[in-house]
C-alpha cells in the first residue's frame, strides 16, 4: 500500500479515480438511451414475452397476492401484516404498471399519427403554394407578353 506523499502525486491519483469512474457509471442521457435502444429491440422483436410483459407481471403480481390470502385464510397461524402490505403494494404496482404503460403506449401511437397527418397537410400545403406560385408566374408572363404586344403594336403603327 502507498501512501500519498506530495500534493501532485495526490492530484494523480485523483484523476486516476475519476477516469475509472467516467468508464464505469453512465450519465442520465446514456442511460436513457440505453433503455430505449433496449425498449425498441423488445417491441420488434418476434419474442411473445417481449410484448406480453404487462399482463405476465400483472398475472404473477395477482397469484401471489390471491396465494397469500388464501394461506391467510385457510393457515391458523397469524400472517404478518408486512407480508400483506407488501403483496398488496405489488399488485397495485403492477396493475398501476400496466394501464399506466397502455396509456403511454396509445398516446405516444396517437401522437406519431398525429405527426403523420400533419407532415401530410404540410406537404399538401406546400404543393398547393407551388401551384399559386406557378399561377402567379404564369399570369405574370402573360401579363408582360399582353405588354410586349401592346407595345409592338403600338410602336409598329
Amino acid at each position: 500500500m502507498s501512501i500519498v506523499t506530495s500534493f501532485d502525486e495526490g492530484v494523480k491519483v485523483v484523476d486516476k479515480v475519476l477516469d475509472v469512474v467516467d468508464d464505469n457509471v453512465y450519465s442520465r442521457a446514456e442511460h436513457e438511451a440505453d433503455v430505449t435502444s433496449r425498449h425498441l429491440a423488445d417491441v420488434s422483436s418476434d419474442s411473445w414475452l417481449s410484448k406480453a410483459i404487462r399482463p405476465v407481471i400483472t398475472g404473477w403480481a395477482m397469484a401471489v397476492n390471491t396465494f397469500i390470502w388464501v394461506m391467510m385464510f385457510i393457515s391458523d397461524k397469524p400472517v404478518d401484516s408486512t407480508v400483506v402490505i407488501t403483496a398488496g403494494g405489488v399488485l397495485t404496482s403492477a396493475i398501476g404498471f400496466y394501464f399506466y404503460s397502455k396509456k403511454v403506449e396509445r398516446v405516444v401511437a396517437k401522437k406519431a399519427a398525429a405527426t403523420i397527418q400533419i407532415e401530410k397537410m404540410k406537404a399538401k400545403f406546400a404543393i398547393r403554394e407551388d401551384k399559386q406560385e406557378l399561377k402567379l408566374a404564369k399570369k405574370d408572363a402573360r401579363i408582360e407578353r399582353r405588354k410586349a404586344r401592346k407595345e409592338e403594336k403600338e410602336g409598329g403603327i
